[in-house]
């Protein structure tokens, strides 16, 4: 199975499952939950902060100015300064959207709990 994450212009980030092999219109298996819907100039950007968090930002598309915060997942608990930009965001095989800490050793900070078993 193909699964892809889209930043949509309605204010969601959405994980999708590919059915094209079926026939069937991709299936929507995790979202932010945050629809704003479209408007003119503004569009919206998903971000993997230093802190180990995901934030979706609105922002302006004239000047990419940030105009507020849409929704974002807990940062790393743990957090300090030496550990800055060294997380990963990472959609897994199974549908998984999850945020790891690269080092020393690969750890879970959070993660969407959507894996798909079918």
């Amino acid at each position: 199975q193909v699964f892809y994450g889209v930043v949509q212009r309605d204010g969601q980030f959405v994980v999708y499952r590919d059915q094209r092999n079926s026939g069937d219109a991709a299936k929507a298996m995790w979202s932010t939950n945050t629809y704003k819907g479209e408007m003119e100039g503004i569009s919206y950007r998903l971000v993997l902060t230093r802190a180990g968090s995901l934030e979706l930002q609105q922002f302006n598309e004239s000047d990419s100015r940030m105009l507020g915060l849409v929704w974002s997942s807990p940062p790393d608990p743990d957090h300090s300064g030496n550990v800055d930009g060294k997380y990963i965001a990472k959609l897994e095989g199974n549908g998984n959207f999850a945020v790891y800490l690269k080092t020393p050793c690969p750890s879970l900070i959070w993660e969407s709990g959507t894996a798909d078993s079918s």
